[in-house]
């Protein structure tokens, strides 16, 4: 059974050089959803571009939300089998919950999809401002989760990217799913001879990344502090670990300020951001070792982008690492740079890195942006089923 598929987009369209064009990883989730159902109408707003941008992919058609009343929403409706929304950035909960409505009216399949907790990164990125910011904030991420929780409520089914998420979502009649995230296909993923050829080629340097939005939640400090911590205790006559820094972000002056006061100056290089897949992928492959320091109970999709490129990702020990099934090798105390440090030089040799990238490299084979896809689909499809059978 396939199905039409009406989704509200969070994120914005906008005319390109050659028609209709958005976020790029937003583009290439919405291809891997073309793959494994009948076609994909986007409810989306027309606004500029958010980041790096990349034509629509064949099959997805576009509505444009705003131009919507209540008569013209229905007819669309009904021409789909399920509906899915997302809980928006910021407050504006109510455009989603007015679809699950007019899916509810219509008989359609409603779902919510989960990817990140904003109520907990709002409070996070507010530690250490103003009491009024933070207030602000609290009151902010309690409006967020009550629009998720309210929504949740009002659909058949959720899907949860990362079971750090599960908590956050609370009791809720819909069936709940939870999935791997990962944007890396098949194709994508480092094969076994070049994977021994990088290692092979690996010099005595010790070089890592961090890549992440520049922002409090995702706890970028911490590489610069473990950074340290590896070269205050590195062997006599070894070179110092390097460490690059990929995002941009309202962070960035007090990292660099933190690298500079931690005397790292000339060890850490901030590498601004590059358009993915591509470009970031060669950006990323320079280096042995990524870090993973989110601060949070998310599960990155990057990963499996690190896994594909050959690095080795150093992960928290949060629950979306632990039900993931990643080696115990590559995890750290969630939130201590010491155990991050301790961690990143267990894999000081190219041996002790090619003994766990095997064991990784198999992992993300069976997380890749297809089967995530594929996954979901199946369990949308026993969504409609039940449904049917009622």
């Amino acid at each position: 059974m396939s199905y039409r598929l009406l989704l509200l987009s969070p994120i914005p369209v906008h005319e390109g050089a050659s028609g209709l064009e958005t976020l790029d990883l937003w583009a290439r989730d919405l291809k891997g959803q073309c793959a494994v159902v009948d076609g994909v109408t986007l409810l989306a707003r027309q606004g500029p571009a958010q980041g790096d941008s990349t034509p629509l992919p064949t099959g997805v058609e576009v509505v444009d939300r705003d131009r919507l009343d209540a008569e013209a929403l229905q007819r669309l409706v009904r021409e789909h089998d399920v509906v899915q929304v997302g809980p928006e950035p910021g407050l504006f909960s109510s455009p989603a919950m007015t679809f699950v409505k007019a899916a509810r009216a219509a008989g359609l399949c409603s779902i919510l999809g989960v990817s990140s907790n904003r109520a907990a990164t709002t409070i996070m990125n507010a530690e250490g401002q103003s009491l009024l910011r933070r207030i602000r904030a609290r009151h902010q991420a309690s409006r967020m989760t009550h629009a998720v929780q309210s929504l949740a409520h009002a659909v058949d089914g959720v899907f949860l990217t990362g079971y750090g998420l599960v908590e956050m979502l609370g009791q809720v009649d819909a069936e709940v799913y939870v999935c791997t995230a990962s944007w890396i296909t098949e194709n994508e993923l480092i094969g076994e001879v070049q994977l021994k050829e990088k290692l092979a080629a690996s010099s005595g340097s010790l070089s890592l990344c961090v890549a992440a939005r520049l922002e409090p939640m995702k706890g970028v400090h911490l590489a610069i502090d473990a950074l340290r911590w590896l070269h205050d205790h590195a062997s006599p006559g070894l070179p110092g670990a390097q460490l690059e820094i990929f995002g941009e972000g309202a962070e960035k002056p007090a990292l660099i300020q933190r690298a500079k006061q931690a005397g790292l100056a000339e060890a850490v290089r901030f590498g601004g951001t590059y358009p993915y897949p591509g470009p970031f992928f060669h950006a990323i492959s320079r280096h042995d070792i990524l870090l993973i320091t989110n601060l949070n109970v998310e599960q990155p999709r990057i990963i499996f982008d690190a896994i594909s490129q050959g690095l080795v990702p150093i992960c928290p020990d949060s629950a979306p690492y632990q039900k993931l099934g990643v080696d115990k090798r590559v995890l750290y105390k969630r939130g201590d740079a010491e155990s991050l440090a301790q961690v990143v030089q267990s894999f000081r040799t190219p041996e002790a890195r090619a003994d766990v990238m095997l064991a990784l490299r198999k992992m993300a084979g069976e997380n890749t942006l297809e089967s995530m896809h594929k996954h979901r689909a199946e369990w949308v499809r026993s969504l409609l089923a039940r449904r049917n059978r009622d």
